[in-house]
């Protein structure tokens, strides 16, 4: 699925848990937002990764072990920026 497809499809789920739940809303949907669009591990994620793999030069067994180290890499970047924003008190967390 691509980026674009699955923050359409998860963002509203997350703000009706979020209401539901009684958590604050805009963290959630940040983390959400920033975590579509940090998706490097298969060729259909975003159009840069289908242009690089449309080429041929670059087996998806690379894509793959490359992608599967920049997601993790990009999940502790937002886990801590969210985290960073929890403890300074911004936007309501």
């Amino acid at each position: 699925m691509s980026n674009t497809a699955c923050a359409n499809l998860l963002i509203p789920l997350i703000i009706t848990l979020g209401q539901t739940f009684h958590l604050p809303v805009g963290p959630l949907v940040i983390g959400t937002t920033l975590g579509t669009s940090m998706a490097f591990l298969f060729p259909v994620s975003t159009p840069p990764n289908a242009i690089v793999f449309g080429t041929g030069h670059l087996p998806l067994r690379d894509m793959v072990r490359t992608g599967i180290v920049a997601d993790f890499l990009s999940l502790s970047i937002i886990t801590g920026g969210l985290t960073l924003m929890h403890r300074w008190g911004w936007m309501g967390l």
